[in-house]
């Protein structure tokens, strides 16, 4: 009797133990569901973990960049954080830089990745420059930098000059160089311009690589040819202002070049003004009002070459009173010369 009841007891005992755990004993508040637990082996869930906890971002960020990558294995992604720090990117940089492109977590380390980060050092790039331009363009990452780097230097581009273009363009490496660029140079080099006038040009004019030749760049100079006559005139002018290549005539040019005429500039003075400094001509329009009516107030004649060089001179100051100031500086040292 006695063993049975032994052998019965703790069958019971058991019993009432899964009783208590199922629902008596501990409040159904603090116990998830297994559906709702995380799930280690669930890629989606390892990836909101890693993006959280190894790269920083909030858990809303996490979900929201999880969509764009799928983590099974942390190995690459470690390795491609280990890169950015070792490079010097700080935490701060390397969350903006996941935030933006998730994916380059999945780069191809040893063949893309790596290549490309000492390609930018070799360049020139110091920690701070580096993490700046891969914030702005962070596909650059995973392009074919080198080829693009080997195009420009085999065209008289300095490394100085092709670091320049990399941190304000980096989307240009997403390009093909042969079908974007090479049509674009080939075009500068029949106007006149040699390889080093080209490099230096489109690293000040980095956004003219953007341009369309056909729709944007060959329109403007052929209406600059009917307004200068030669090209040997729209060459000059080029060399003096960059911008003009890529100006939208009918917009800034025409509307400033009528106001100048309209105040009673001669318009052989106002052909000049492109060789003395055609940057007053790019200015929006009503700024350039501004400027005429500045330099009309303080008495200069507009059918005098002063009159030119002092426009010249307000489009190379950025305020109004920087401006004011140039003028009469110019004004004083016109009538002492005068004197």
């Amino acid at each position: 009797m006695f063993r049975v009841i032994c052998i019965k007891l703790p069958q019971e005992l058991k019993h009432k133990a899964l009783s208590l755990t199922h629902g008596h004993f501990f409040s159904t508040s603090s116990v998830k569901p297994i559906g709702e637990l995380p799930n280690s082996k669930d890629p989606k869930s390892l990836t909101v973990s890693f993006l959280k906890n190894s790269c920083g971002l909030s858990l809303e960020s996490a979900i929201s960049a999880s969509k764009k990558l799928n983590i099974e294995n942390p190995k690459n992604p470690n390795s491609v954080l280990d890169l950015l720090r070792t490079r010097g990117l700080t935490q701060t940089h390397i969350r903006n830089l996941i935030s933006s492109r998730p994916q380059l977590l999945s780069a191809d380390l040893e063949n893309t990745l790596k290549p490309n980060m000492e390609l930018f050092e070799s360049l020139g790039f110091s920690c701070a420059s580096l993490a700046k331009m891969l914030c702005k363009g962070p596909l650059v990452l995973k392009s074919d930098a080198y080829t693009l780097v080997e195009f420009f230097r085999a065209r008289g581009f300095s490394d100085e000059q092709i670091s320049t273009l990399t941190m304000k363009c980096p989307l240009l490496y997403l390009l093909n160089a042969h079908k974007n660029f090479m049509p674009k140079l080939e075009f500068f080099k029949s106007l006149g311009l040699s390889n080093p006038e080209i490099a230096k040009f489109l690293s000040m004019q980095r956004s003219i690589l953007r341009r369309s030749l056909e729709k944007q760049i060959i329109p403007c100079v052929q209406e600059l040819r009917r307004i200068l006559g030669t090209d040997e005139n729209v060459l000059k002018a080029i060399k003096r202002g960059y911008g003009l290549i890529e100006v939208n005539v009918d917009k800034v040019l025409k509307p400033s070049m009528s106001m100048l005429i309209s105040h009673g500039v001669p318009q052989s003075f106002v052909l000049k003004l492109f060789f003395l400094g055609s940057k007053s001509l790019l200015m929006t329009t009503f700024r350039f009002s501004e400027m005429v009516s500045e330099v009309m107030k303080l008495g200069f004649d507009p059918n005098s070459m002063q009159f030119l060089i002092a426009i010249c001179s307000m489009a190379m100051s950025k305020t109004l009173w920087e401006q004011r100031w140039k003028l009469i500086e110019v004004l004083v040292c016109l009538r002492m010369r005068s004197i």
